[in-house]
C-alpha cells in the first residue's frame, strides 16, 4: 500500500518536457548522482525499479542479475513505452534460462524515458509478458 501511495504521489508531479515520449537504454555512468545512488542501493535485489528525475525524465531499472545457483537466470527483452491519454505504459518481456554463461542476455537493464513536453500523466503502468505488475521500489528527486 505504501508503494502504491508513493507511486501515485510521484505520478501526480509528472510534467512533460519534450514533444514526444521517447526512451533509450543507458548506463549508470550516464545518469545523475541521485539516480545512480538509488539504483546502487537496490542492486542486491532483483525487481523493477522506477526513479523520477525531476520533471523531464524517469528511469527504469530491470534487475535480474542476482541468481541463486540451481534457479533459472532472469533476463529481459522487448522493452517498449507508450502513452495513452494520461497513462504511460511500460512493457517488457521477462524470460528465464538455465544458461548462466550467456553474457548476451540482458539481466540488468537501465532505460531513460523522456516525457512529452506538453503532457501531464496521472498513471504509470508496468506490464511484464503482457500482465500488469507492481513496481518494487519508486524514488525520485
Amino acid at each position: 500500500m505504501k508503494k502504491l501511495l508513493s507511486l501515485f504521489t510521484l505520478v501526480l508531479f509528472l510534467v512533460g518536457c519534450n514533444s514526444g515520449l521517447t526512451f533509450s537504454e543507458t548506463t549508470m555512468n550516464h545518469i545523475d548522482k541521485g539516480a545512480r545512488e538509488f539504483f546502487e542501493s537496490v542492486e542486491s535485489e532483483n525487481g523493477v525499479y522506477l526513479f523520477f528525475d525531476g520533471e523531464k525524465a524517469l528511469y527504469v531499472l530491470l534487475n535480474g542479475k542476482n541468481v541463486i545457483q540451481g534457479d533459472p537466470a532472469t533476463y529481459y527483452t522487448d522493452f517498449n513505452v507508450e502513452a495513452i491519454d494520461d497513462t504511460i505504459n511500460v512493457r517488457f518481456n521477462k524470460d528465464e534460462t538455465d544458461d548462466y554463461t550467456n553474457k548476451t542476455l540482458n539481466n540488468h537493464v537501465l532505460f531513460k524515458i523522456n516525457k512529452d513536453n506538453d503532457k501531464d500523466y496521472e498513471y504509470i503502468r508496468f506490464f511484464s509478458n503482457g500482465q500488469e505488475i507492481p513496481i518494487d521500489v519508486v524514488s525520485g528527486n
